[in-house]
C-alpha cells in the first residue's frame, strides 16, 4: 500500500495504533488525557488516541510555522533597515523652498545646502529649523520629505512687519509679537505705523522687544495684535503712547481717534474698526472719534 502511495507521488499515511513499536503511549496519555475531558479512569479508544495524536503534532506545526515567521519578519526589517540608513539610496538630491519673500533662496541656500547627501531619514526636522533659527524675518519653518526622488521640501512662514520706530539713528521694525525683526531699514515704512511716545528697555533684533513700563509693552501688543487682526493697520500711520491715560492714533491721514487708557484696549480698537467701515460715515470723512469711554464711539467732524 505504501509502495503504491509513493509510486503516485502521494505521501505515505502514518498509522498510529496503541501497539506502535518504540512510542511511549502512556506517557501521551497521561500528557493528553486532561485536555481532552471526559472519564479520567477509563483507558482512552483507539479514536481518542488519534485524535489526541493529531491535534499535538498540528499544535507543534503551528508553533514552528509561528517560528519561522517570526525569523522571516525579524531578517526582512533588518534588511529594510540597511537600506533605508547604510545606502545611498535615500540620500538626500535636492531641497527647495516656499513661502519666503524677504528671506532669499540663495541665504536659505547658505544654511541647509550641506543636508544635500545626507540620509533623508537622518536628517530630522529639526535640523532646518534650528539652522534657520537666527534669520529675525522667519517666524516658522516646517519641512516635508519625498522619497522619489529623495528631497525636502522647506515651508517658510515669515513675520510680517506691523509697526516702526526710530532708535539711535536706526529704524527699528517689530511684528505683531514685538519681534524685532529688522533695523537696517529694510522694510517700507510708508506701510507699516510710526510709534511714538515708546520708551525702550531693551531692543535687539530677533528678540521680543521690551519697554520702560511694562504696562506700555501689554498694550502696544494687544494694540498691534488687534489693529493686524481687523485688517486696519496699513492704514494707521502713527501710534503714539506718549501719555498711558492718552494713548491716540492717526487713521489714513484723516481720522484721529482717542483710546484713553489702556482699559478694554481690544473692544475700543475692534468699535473703530466697526465705527469707520459703517454705511453712515463717509468713506472720506475727516475729524475725530473718541473711543475713551468704553463701548462709545464719538465721531467729531
Amino acid at each position: 500500500m505504501d509502495k503504491r502511495n509513493n509510486e503516485n507521488g502521494k505521501r505515505p499515511v502514518r498509522r498510529v495504533t496503541g501497539t506502535t513499536t518504540g512510542y511511549d503511549w502512556n506517557s501521551f496519555d497521561k500528557k493528553t488525557s486532561s485536555k481532552s475531558g471526559g472519564d479520567r479512569k477509563r483507558p482512552p479508544t483507539e479514536l481518542e488516541r488519534k485524535q489526541r495524536y493529531h491535534q499535538m503534532m498540528k499544535r507543534k506545526r503551528l508553533k514552528m510555522q509561528r517560528i519561522r515567521a517570526a525569523i522571516i519578519l525579524a531578517l526582512v526589517i533588518i534588511a529594510v533597515i540597511l537600506v533605508v540608513f547604510l545606502t545611498p539610496i535615500f540620500d538626500i538630491r535636492s531641497i527647495t523652498f516656499e513661502g519666503n519673500s524677504i528671506v532669499s533662496d540663495e541665504q536659505l541656500n547658505e544654511r541647509l545646502s550641506d543636508l544635500v547627501g545626507q540620509n533623508l531619514f537622518k536628517a530630522g526636522n529639526g535640523a532646518a529649523r534650528q539652522r534657520l533659527s537666527d534669520i529675525a524675518y522667519i517666524e516658522s519653518v516646517d519641512t516635508s520629505k519625498r522619497l522619489l526622488p529623495p528631497s525636502v521640501k522647506v515651508t517658510i512662514t515669515e513675520c510680517i512687519p506691523a509697526a516702526y520706530f526710530r532708535l539711535d539713528g536706526k529704524t527699528i521694525t517689530v511684528d505683531s509679537d514685538l519681534k524685532v525683526i529688522d533695523d537696517t531699514d529694510k522694510f517700507d515704512s510708508n506701510q507699516i505705523p510710526a510709534l511714538v511716545g515708546v520708551k525702550i528697555k531693551n531692543c535687539s533684533v530677533g528678540k521680543t522687544l521690551s519697554c520702560e513700563d511694562s504696562e506700555q509693552s501689554a498694550a502696544l501688543l494687544t494694540c498691534l495684535r488687534t489693529m493686524e487682526s481687523t485688517g486696519i493697520i496699513p492704514y494707521v500711520i502713527s501710534i503714539d503712547m506718549t501719555e498711558m491715560t492718552g494713548i491716540e492714533f492717526n487713521y489714513d491721514n484723516r481720522i484721529q481717534a482717542l483710546c484713553g487708557t489702556p482699559l478694554d484696549l481690544e473692544r475700543k480698537l475692534r468699535l473703530f474698526k466697526e465705527t469707520v467701515t459703517n454705511s453712515n460715515l463717509a468713506s472720506n470723512a475727516r475729524g475725530t472719534i473718541d473711543l475713551s469711554v468704553t463701548g462709545k464711539a464719538v465721531y467729531t467732524p
